[in-house]
């Protein structure tokens, strides 16, 4: 069958990422804590949960910048609180959680482990000092996070981990990454592991990004280099992460635990 198109027609526009989403109140009355919120994709996912109606934790090192976080959120008319976490540490993983359910009533609906570092050099080159820093923010982080929230979820709940492409694409370009490409590797295969032993009450997921326009990736000069590296030609933006991030914490992803979503314009397809 044919259809005939209209007379007139208002020119469509490419939408900002802020667009992309119908602006609603799905996560009205739900806690969600995000580690790593105090800058770049953390902070965005921090904020477009709130925009949603989401009580948000943030959790990171910096005082200050979490303030500053938490300021935002309430700007927007959400409720935030702030926990001062040293993510690799286990007392503070189990401080977070514990402060998380005073804050907001004694529930938590979801949460984004975003906490992450980067470190590049040659494996002969690797100081015990990079190694350290690198389990413990990408790797402890990760398995005291998930000891804490799963028993905090009685009654369900959606966990969401930031791994990397990076954990599963090995590729000369990028050498000198190896000790962090492992431990996102690791990442993977907890997640995995966290889903099963969760299910079916929460479920876990993880999502493997690409380059990104952040603090983290300013070196990396991300403009030019995807444009050699993604069949997009661009880095993505941060908000691009907290719409995915908030799919996987949503119940439209109720029949998805123990994946890990790609998030990357087709780089890892260039590999």
């Amino acid at each position: 069958r044919r259809f005939s198109r209209p007379a007139s027609r208002t020119p469509t526009r490419t939408r900002t990422s802020d667009e992309t989403m119908v602006d609603t109140k799905r996560f009205e009355g739900k806690v969600v804590v995000i580690t790593g919120s105090s800058r770049g994709i953390g902070k965005a996912t921090a904020l477009s949960f709130a925009k949603e109606g989401a009580s948000v934790v943030l959790a990171a090192r910096g005082a200050d910048a979490l303030a500053a976080v938490k300021s935002e959120i309430e700007s927007l008319g959400a409720k935030a609180h702030t926990v001062v976490t040293d993510v690799s540490s286990e007392a503070d993983n189990k401080k977070m959680v514990e402060e998380a359910k005073a804050a907001f009533g004694g529930e938590i609906h979801a949460a984004f482990l975003c906490a992450g570092a980067i470190t590049m050099g040659a494996i002969v080159d690797t100081a015990e000092e990079q190694v350290d820093h690198i389990v413990g923010v990408n790797i402890k982080s990760v398995i005291f996070g998930l000891k804490y929230l799963v028993p905090a979820m009685k009654a369900g709940g959606s966990i969401i981990v930031c791994s990397s492409t990076m954990g599963s694409t090995g590729r000369a370009s990028c050498a000198g990454l190896g000790l962090y490409s492992a431990s996102k590797s690791m990442v993977d295969m907890l997640v995995k592991y966290a889903a099963v032993e969760a299910a079916p009450t929460v479920r876990i997921n993880g999502i493997s990004p690409g380059v990104f326009s952040t603090d983290m990736t300013t070196a990396m000069n991300p403009d030019e280099l995807t444009k050699s590296t993604n069949l997009i030609p661009r880095p993505g933006n941060p908000d691009e992460i907290g719409h995915l991030v908030k799919y996987l914490a949503s119940d439209e992803s109720a029949y998805v635990t123990g994946s890990n979503m790609v998030i990357d314009a087709g780089w890892a397809l260039k590999a």
